[in-house]
């Protein structure tokens, strides 16, 4: 009997391999398949790295400039931008979208010297925001959205 066990163990075993196979080269495939997400661009390396500030438009870049001011007191800019390219801070481990977004800039506005106020808070934010939908592939560089726009149907034009 033990041989019959370990003999149709060895068919089940086969398949499930099969299936790991299987399902491994769909994710390649669609990974391969899907357009390539816009990516922030960094110069620099370890604690000196910085965003290039000439890939946000132009309504965006006072916004950069706030950023990299009030959030560079304490802590070099390497620390956000980990966080913007991963969804992921790098202390905490939080999840860095838009509600932890907002949950982090209130905290490093609280923090004492760091010369957030609410105002800055907001842009800072903003910033942040828009900064992670590029990181995300949602938002190209230029600012413009890269999902598609939904079709409108023959019947909502005609009205």
């Amino acid at each position: 009997m033990t041989g019959e066990g370990r003999g149709s163990e060895r068919p089940r075993r086969a398949r499930r391999a099969f299936a790991c196979v299987v399902a491994a080269a769909g994710l390649v495939a669609h990974a391969c398949s899907a357009p390539a997400a816009a990516q922030l661009r960094v110069t620099g390396e370890g604690p000196r790295q910085r965003l290039v500030r000439e890939q946000f438009p132009q309504e965006y870049r006072a916004r950069y400039d706030i950023f990299a001011v009030r959030c560079t007191r304490c802590h070099a800019m390497a620390r956000p931008i980990a966080a913007l390219t991963t969804g992921i801070t790098p202390v905490s481990g939080g999840r860095f979208e838009t509600d932890g977004i907002q949950r982090y800039v209130v905290r490093m506005m609280r923090k004492p010297n760091s010369g957030v106020d609410r105002a800055d808070a907001r842009e800072i934010l903003l910033f942040l925001r828009y900064a992670r939908g590029i990181a995300r592939g949602e938002i190209s560089a230029q600012g413009r959205s890269q999902t598609p726009a939904p079709r409108r149907s023959r019947r909502t034009e005609a009205r």
